[in-house]
């Protein structure tokens, strides 16, 4: 069953008769995308396990029977279904808006749910506007790495310690990815100047920003790298002026010219375009994968960018290579060495059996977004490079 993507977190929401918010297993499966008989089978091994004061008696929709839950039920039932987090604390969220709690009590009744709408809100495209400004300078749009990372971070790390491992992490140039301003004493030899030094400060370009807000691999980094993206979109779009028209030869020297000037701009434009080919493939497919994604969808990613490979080939390709293990328990798991170049993540999770009911712990290897651009590049440039 698909999701209904016009379903809001409110919809799924509606008042008992005694005016207390709650929800059905139809209304979750039909916003969360799954089968009502699977969520049926949740609520019924939940009333079996004691819970049965958050379930009301079935009532019959057509030719359905359909369980009422509290909010406690909808938690219960929602909690082992994979890759739902946003969508469950969204509607977590508008239960307590319906059913407000002063603000005097968040703290000791709700402390965690707390935290997780104030971070639901730090998040916000208008939150992020205050917390990190993007400064226009003679060399490009710029951004204060004070601001982005006590933003992103979020107090994990000291602002020293963090610049200094992200930039050694990622490789980058001074004077090219990040600039040290307001000091004289830069250190000249192309080393990272003056970490730690209150004198100094540093900004980054905006393709720098977004790499480490890749890096950080939090809520909160994806939040800022989407928000960066929007805002440059809506700066080049700012950007775009009409074309002037040339004004038109009176002679024909003067046409001669003009079509000899004309054929040298497109030539060279045809040349760049060339150059840049494996960048702007290479800038697209990034923007298509954006997390982590599959081997399978990796596959299809170097496919449509003129790789010619599936996911079974792929699958063989790392293995043989050494990136995922070839045999025994750990089959198709990446290996330790690819796991610390940040290549790939195992998610776990949880499945039922469908006929017992018993819980089965899963495993799933994801190419991280590093890792992406790691085997794209490889790939996609070889390709186009022989």
């Amino acid at each position: 069953m698909e999701s209904n993507n016009n379903m809001t977190p409110e919809d799924v929401i509606f008042k008992s008769e005694n005016g207390k918010p709650i929800t059905d297993t139809m209304h979750v499966a039909k916003y969360f995308g799954r089968q009502h008989k699977n969520i049926l089978k949740s609520v019924r091994r939940l009333i079996a396990q004691g819970m049965g004061r958050e379930f009301r008696c079935p009532v019959i929709d057509g030719n359905r029977v359909v369980f009422q839950m509290t909010q406690k039920g909808f938690e219960a039932v929602t909690k082992t279904l994979p890759g739902v987090d946003a969508k469950r604390d969204a509607v977590l969220a508008a239960f307590f808006r319906i059913t407000p709690i002063p603000a005097s009590q968040w703290k000791e009744k709700c402390p965690k749910r707390l935290e997780q709408l104030n971070e639901m809100v730090a998040c916000s495209s208008t939150s992020i506007e205050k917390a990190i400004q993007v400064r226009n300078t003679d060399a490009g749009r710029v951004i204060d790495a004070r601001q982005l990372h006590a933003f992103i971070n979020n107090g994990a790390t000291d602002f020293s310690t963090w610049f200094k491992r992200r930039v050694e992490h990622c490789g980058f140039v001074i004077n090219e990815d990040f600039k040290a301003i307001n000091s004289t004493e830069i250190v000249e030899n192309g080393s990272i100047p003056g970490i730690g030094r209150p004198s100094i400060e540093y900004v980054l370009t905006i393709e720098a920003a977004k790499e480490l807000c890749m890096v950080e691999g939090n809520d909160r980094g994806r939040a800022v790298r989407r928000y960066f993206i929007e805002a440059e979109r809506k700066f080049r779009e700012s950007q775009q002026v009409a074309p002037t028209h040339p004004a038109i030869p009176q002679t024909f020297a003067q046409a001669l010219r003009l079509a000899a000037e004309q054929a040298e701009t497109i030539e060279a434009q045809q040349k760049q375009l060339a150059a840049q080919a494996p960048k702007v493939n290479f800038a697209n497919a990034l923007e298509i994968a954006g997390e982590s994604i599959l081997v399978g969808q990796l596959a299809k990613l170097m496919r449509q960018n003129g790789v010619d490979t599936g996911e079974i080939r792929l699958y063989q390709w790392l293995r043989d290579n050494g990136f995922l293990h070839k045999c025994g328990s750990e089959y198709n798991d990446p290996t330790q060495r690819a796991l610390e170049m940040g290549l790939f993540e195992v998610r776990t999770g949880t499945r039922y059996h469908p006929h017992t009911g018993e819980p089965i712990q899963t495993r799933t290897t994801l190419v991280t977004v590093k890792g992406q651009q790691y085997f794209i590049n490889k790939f996609v440039y070889k390709s186009q490079h022989p």
